[in-house]
């Protein structure tokens, strides 16, 4: 690809190999996974959790620190995170053993 600034190169990025699992509404809650694949070959996991609609649309995007052995962990993962978010106490937190 050409720059319009002498010496500068620009290169494609591959794309990363994000999933965005199958949304889940509970309440006024949508939750949508959101697991992606590390050049390690494990898994990270992260989850949105939107509320409200046109104009007061509120989206809050956790991350989180670890990394799992399979995209099934990290999707579990990272929807009990966001239930026990949505409802503290109801949702069971259990990190699989396949984390770092």
């Amino acid at each position: 690809m050409q720059s319009e600034w002498p010496g500068l190169t620009l290169e494609a990025v591959p794309p990363k190999d994000f999933f965005i699992q199958t949304s889940l509404q509970v309440g006024k809650y949508l939750i949508s996974p959101i697991i992606r694949r590390l050049e390690s070959d494990r898994f990270a996991a992260s989850v949105s959790i939107r509320s409200g609609r046109g104009s007061q649309t509120l989206d809050r995007v956790l991350r989180f620190v670890p990394d799992f052995g399979s995209h099934d962990q990290a999707a579990r993962f990272a929807t009990e995170q966001a239930l026990s978010w949505i409802a503290p106490g109801t949702a069971l937190i259990n990190i699989p053993q396949g984390h770092r």
